[in-house]
């Protein structure tokens, strides 16, 4: 499975990402790359707007994303990226931006470590219960990767960060010790999967470390229907090379026969599996 963590494609909600063409691109660029999942990430700004109003125009956004989707395109998790703001220590409305197992992606872009940072995290991660996934996070607030496990914080890093065997060998004890959780993809670029296989086949077992944490944080039920979704993509691919008819492939009970499935698959307990 793999999970692109921080990715462009809500029309109208990102520089990148300004129309429905920018969209079926993006989103063609990630099944041609084999993404499984895609978490939408807008970006959210504290010193621009209120919640509420952000999640209006996501709300917009969603339904013209919706009438572009089919099943042959990766799921897509409507999600939020807000930017680091001072604000953060005392909006009231900032869980409904988490997603997942009430995760929080926190753009860290140019921000110091300092007092009002800690203060922060440690407002989002102990009062609000969240996990804290950093995004854009420099060296400076990496430097301090001992003190963010111990507030419970995450960190995710882009395709761009990870392609040269250097710099994975460089983060490959904060993957190890749980701290970077999630990979994005290279949005800034028309390009956005151009590193992933490479990034893949070098990163090795340290990859489907990763991205098991990142489906951990997305939540089990979440992770079923994809794996449901898999399943029914197959057989219909199955059925339509053995050329049944397609009003037979349709007669034929096929969410209720996954529906049965993920209902074994969430009785199966975690030693089971």
């Amino acid at each position: 499975m793999i999970i692109d963590f921080k990715a462009h494609v809500m029309p109208g909600m990102d520089k990148a990402c300004k129309n429905r063409i920018d969209t079926i691109r993006r989103l063609m660029a990630a099944k041609e790359a084999g993404v499984d999942l895609i978490v939408a990430a807008p970006v959210y700004d504290p010193d621009e707007c209120g919640v509420e109003e952000f999640l209006d125009r996501r709300r917009q956004s969603e339904d013209i994303l919706g009438s572009l989707m089919n099943d042959e395109l990766p799921e897509v998790m409507p999600a939020a990226m807000t930017k680091f703001s001072e604000r953060l220590l005392t909006e009231e409305n900032l869980p409904e931006l988490c997603f997942g197992n009430n995760c929080f992606l926190l753009n860290m872009k140019g921000i110091e470590w300092n007092d009002t940072t800690e203060a922060v995290l440690r407002r989002l991660t102990g009062k609000l219960g969240m996990n804290v996934i950093l995004t854009d996070a420099g060296e400076t607030v990496l430097k301090n990767s001992e003190k963010l496990r111990q507030l419970g914080v995450h960190v995710m890093l882009d395709l761009d960060e990870l392609h040269h065997k250097k710099q994975i060998r460089a983060y490959l004890p904060l993957i190890g010790s749980g701290l970077v959780c999630a990979i994005g993809s290279d949005w800034a670029s028309e390009a956005p999967y151009r590193f992933l296989r490479k990034t893949k086949k070098r990163m090795d077992e340290a990859f489907e470390t990763v991205m098991a944490a990142s489906a951990h944080l997305l939540g089990k039920r979440f992770c079923y229907r994809l794996i449901i979704r898999d399943d029914r993509q197959n057989l219909q691919r199955r059925l339509r090379q053995r050329h049944i008819p397609p009003d037979i492939q349709k007669g034929l009970d096929l969410p209720g026969v996954f529906r049965a499935g993920a209902e074994l698959i969430a009785a199966v307990q975690p030693d089971q599996r």
